[in-house]
C-alpha cells in the first residue's frame, strides 16, 4: 500500500530469480487481480481517510544469481 498525492496506490510484487517459470508478472492472474481489487477496497474501508483515487501497479523483480536484479514497474494495471 502506498500513497501518490491523493491517489492510493496497491502495488503487487513478484520476483523471480529466472525466467525460467514465466515473466513475474505472469503470475498476476485474474483470480489474483480480482483479490487485488477486492483487498484493495476492504483496505479503503478501514481508513478515516478517503482518496481521490484507487489504483494497483505491479512491479517484477528478477534477480539473476550474481548479478544485479532488473526491476519493472507497470503503473494503473486497474484505475
Amino acid at each position: 500500500i502506498a500513497r501518490q498525492g491523493s491517489s492510493l496506490v496497491v502495488i503487487e510484487v513478484k520476483a523471480r530469480s529466472s525466467l525460467a517459470a514465466g515473466h513475474p508478472f505472469e503470475a498476476i492472474t485474474a483470480r489474483k487481480f480480482s483479490r487485488l481489487r477486492a483487498l484493495a477496497g476492504h483496505w479503503c474501508a478501514t481508513q478515516a481517510e478517503t482518496f481521490a483515487s484507487v489504483r494497483i501497479d505491479a512491479i517484477a523483480v528478477i534477480i539473476p544469481g550474481g548479478r544485479p536484479a532488473a526491476v519493472e514497474h507497470l503503473t494503473g494495471i486497474w484505475r
